[in-house]
């Protein structure tokens, strides 16, 4: 696992509303041997005003590093927002109301340095993907699972710039996904 999210997981305590969500799907995923990084949610950083963005994760210590795919990691994710929070009009008994959130989970990797033990000469996306998807019903916080997307780097990436990308990772051994669902939680008042 990532050293710069491992303290993260380790201490949950703090985090309320969509934040506390994110870290129990941090630490969830992260059981999955083969997903060697399970970035939190990235945030869009534009150095100019153009179209062009880059999906960047906090890192810590005021630092914020790009999650596009890169050299650096056999396999790696991140968490993007869909759209706006959705708060709930009846406050719960608790005295706090119930709010819903689009997102998606971005999954990027090599698949020759990529282990796992259904390992073999072909893209065989559906397998891990199943085992991600399994991750994510077993959350108490994951209402629906909604969409997935494996077709073209631009369309895991949609909203993203992937020029920024290495022509070379953008085919064979390396490949991705995006699973969309909405979660559900309760914000405090």
């Amino acid at each position: 696992m990532n050293p710069a999210i491992s303290n993260t997981l380790n201490d949950t305590s703090g985090a309320v509303g969509l934040e506390h969500v994110i870290l129990q799907l941090q630490y969830r995923l992260s059981s999955l041997p083969w997903l060697q990084v399970v970035f939190g949610r990235a945030f869009t950083l534009s150095k100019s005003q153009q179209v062009e963005a880059e999906p960047n994760v906090y890192a810590g210590s005021g630092e914020y590093i790009s999650s596009l795919p890169n050299d650096f990691f056999t396999s790696q994710s991140f968490f993007r927002s869909e759209g706006p929070e959705r708060p709930g009009s009846v406050l719960l008994s608790t005295g706090r109301y119930q709010s819903t959130r689009n997102m998606a989970l971005l999954v990027w990797l090599n698949l020759e340095e990529l282990k796992h033990d259904s390992k073999r000469d072909d893209i065989y996306l559906e397998t891990l993907k199943f085992e991600v998807m399994g991750k994510l019903r077993e959350s108490e916080f994951v209402s629906e699972v909604y969409e997935y997307e494996d077709e073209s780097p631009q369309a895991i990436f949609q909203g993203y710039d992937v020029e920024k990308i290495k022509p070379e990772r953008l085919i064979y051994p390396y490949c991705g996904f995006r699973i969309s669902f909405t979660v559900s939680f309760i914000k405090p008042c």
